[in-house]
């Protein structure tokens, strides 16, 4: 049974999506909304490590051209999915 904390970071995640759509980072959200709802995954802990793994890598890359509200939000799903993943 999943955790609040693992629904709320599908709700972050929903939310940055639209977010970075709107910011112009289509690809991004494009992937994001991929991974969140057409991959079928046996466990959430496997979703959050793949999500965790696209934001990460996607933060790295284009950290320098992202608006600080959407680092914050990306930043926050990434410490959060950490903290899911180790309980």
């Amino acid at each position: 049974m999943e955790h609040d904390s693992a629904k709320n970071v599908y709700a972050a995640v929903a939310d940055l999506i639209k977010t970075l759509g709107a910011a112009g980072h289509h690809r991004i959200a494009t992937v994001l909304k991929h991974r969140m709802y057409k991959v079928g995954w046996t466990s959430s802990s496997e979703l959050l490590e793949e999500l965790a793994k696209v934001l990460k890598n996607f933060l790295s890359e284009t950290e320098p051209a992202l608006d600080d509200q959407s680092i914050e939000k990306a930043q926050h799903i990434l410490r959060t999915i950490e903290t899911e993943l180790r309980e």
